[in-house]
């Protein structure tokens, strides 16, 4: 009895830290693929790509490959939001363009139409002063649209030269 105790106390000294040494390295994989699944969706996907561990194990491999499956799901949708929302901004500075181009327009025939009136039948006072009328509410309406868009545009102004002064003039 004696020597089956001093068997059975190597057999477990020895399976112990064989067992141990197993399952440890059985539960690594497996924590490490739950540590990357539970950074899905708060981490970047290209990110969590090279964390997924290579596995031998062919269950375990399984599962790696649906992770890596599912963060390449996930790139796809985030370049198509990022593509749609890119689209959208187009539209909008679209729609943008043609509502500001149609305010300019509107006053800009306008005052070529008064140009040429004026042209024509420009030797009345009374035919001039409605064409000029006429002239400063078209570029009063140009100006009020202008100044209403330059906010949000935030352009620079540009130096002063020696033209401008001449225009002054």
């Amino acid at each position: 009895t004696k020597t089956a105790l001093i068997g059975v106390a190597l057999a477990v000294a020895l399976l112990v830290p064989v067992g141990w040494l197993v399952g440890v390295r059985m539960t690594q994989p497996v924590a490490r693929l739950i540590e990357v699944i539970s950074r899905i969706g708060h981490e970047p996907p290209s990110e969590l790509r090279g964390a997924v561990p290579i596995i031998r194990d062919p269950e375990l491999g399984r599962i790696g490959s649906a992770i890596l499956q599912l963060i390449g799901e996930l790139e796809k949708r985030e370049k198509s939001e990022e593509r749609a929302l890119s689209a959208e901004r187009l539209a909008a500075v679209g729609r943008i363009t043609a509502a500001v181009a149609h305010e300019i327009n509107n006053p800009l025939m306008g005052l070529l139409t008064a140009t040429q009136t004026l042209r024509i039948h420009g030797d009345t006072p009374q035919v001039r002063n409605q064409t000029l009328d006429l002239l400063d509410r078209g570029l009063q309406q140009i100006r009020t649209t202008v100044a209403a868009l330059l906010p949000q545009a935030r352009i620079e102004d540009r130096p002063l030269d020696p033209g401008d002064l001449d225009d002054v003039i």
